[in-house]
């Protein structure tokens, strides 16, 4: 009896286990994967499971060409270690090269930072000794040169700029006599032409005597005789940069030998002045100058915004105005030109005498 009675206990056991799988209900529920003619035809994207979730599988058709996909795209791989790049450069201006001035050996200057427009470099790295001894003898040479000369005549190219406007380029035949001081001027260039201007301080006061020249004023026509002025009116001081008194070489030669003394003294820093060696200008032809740069500090009287001064002296032994400064430019600090006083044709001894000098002269031919 208790044997029938396990038996059946068994039974009725095997039989509930098999009723609970038909059910579907335990933990770990599958669902059938439909057939899909799509993942059968072996269409599924690379890298992607059909396995889903409670959802049957779909594949979306590609899309169109034009259409913007949905991930942007994947951005470059950075460039390995070392590999270089250009580093974008500002542009540069171009090289403008100034053919004003040549070495007197025939070769253009070294390139580099240049003290003024159209202006020589001075010799780099130049020893302080053998620049002051050049800027001594160049300025020994000027003073004895100055000291033969009696009376003189030459034409002289001058150019100013007053009140930060820059005046016309006037050509001059100019005459002057040391002793007893007078200068006499004539305007032969378009600027001012027929212009005379004569001063005698000696013999008929201190005034400037005038001829009108064209252009110069609309209240009186060229030609005709202007009223005499001091040369410290304000109407006198406003057309020009320096007084009529100072007319003559003696001016720069000897403001030239007191730049000298004082570098050599100490009073001014040693590259004040620098000697740039002998040069070649347009302006002189193949005639050799040696050259001379002057640099004007801020708070100088005469610049006090500072600036660069350009000499040049007549290097040619042959020259009658050898040793002489024929050419003088002043620069502001800016480099806007502010003087040009170029002398050529210079003849000496000129045996200019009184008659030359009376203000009777003015208006003949």
């Amino acid at each position: 009896m208790s044997r029938r009675l396990a038996l059946l206990t068994l039974t009725l056991l095997v039989l509930g286990c098999t009723r609970y799988n038909s059910r579907a209900q335990g933990p770990f529920n599958r669902q059938p994967i439909p057939t899909n003619p799509t993942l059968a035809q072996g269409t599924l994207p690379a890298g992607k499971s059909a396995l889903v979730l409670n959802t049957p599988a779909v594949v979306l058709p590609p899309a169109p060409p034009d259409e913007a996909l949905p991930v942007p795209p994947r951005p470059p791989e950075p460039a390995p270690l070392g590999t270089a790049f250009a580093v974008p450069q500002a542009p540069r201006p171009p090289v403008v090269k100034d053919s004003s001035v040549v070495p007197a050996g025939g070769a253009a200057p070294a390139a580099g930072r240049r003290p003024g427009p159209g202006t020589p470099n001075p010799t780099a790295g130049q020893p302080q000794d053998t620049n002051l001894a050049a800027l001594k003898k160049l300025a020994q040479l000027a003073a004895e040169k100055w000291k033969s000369i009696d009376t003189y005549e030459s034409r002289l190219v001058r150019r100013e700029s007053l009140d930060g406007t820059a005046g016309p380029t006037e050509e001059v035949i100019y005459q002057f006599r040391k002793e007893p001081m007078s200068v006499y001027m004539r305007n032969v260039g378009e600027a001012g032409k027929g212009r005379e201007v004569l001063y005698n301080p000696g013999q008929f006061g201190d005034k400037i005597h005038v001829i009108v020249g064209e252009g110069d004023t609309r209240f009186l026509k060229a030609g005709s005789k202007g009223p005499s002025l001091s040369p410290d009116s304000p109407s006198v001081k406003a057309k020009s940069r320096h007084s009529i008194r100072e007319s003559g070489f003696g001016r720069p030669v000897n403001g030239f030998a007191g730049l000298v003394a004082k570098v050599e003294a100490g009073k001014l820093p040693p590259d004040a002045l620098k000697y740039a060696g002998l040069v070649r200008r347009e302006e002189y032809g193949e005639s050799p100058l040696e050259g001379v740069v002057q640099t004007i500090n801020r708070g100088d009287a005469v610049l006090p915004g500072g600036g660069v001064r350009h000499w040049f002296f007549d290097g040619n032994p042959g020259s009658p105005s050898y040793g002489l400064p024929v050419l003088v430019i002043l620069f502001d600090a800016n480099g806007r030109e502010l003087e040009y006083y170029r002398f050529s044709q210079l003849r000496t001894p000129a045996n200019l005498t009184d008659a030359d000098f009376d203000p009777a002269r003015l208006g003949k031919k």
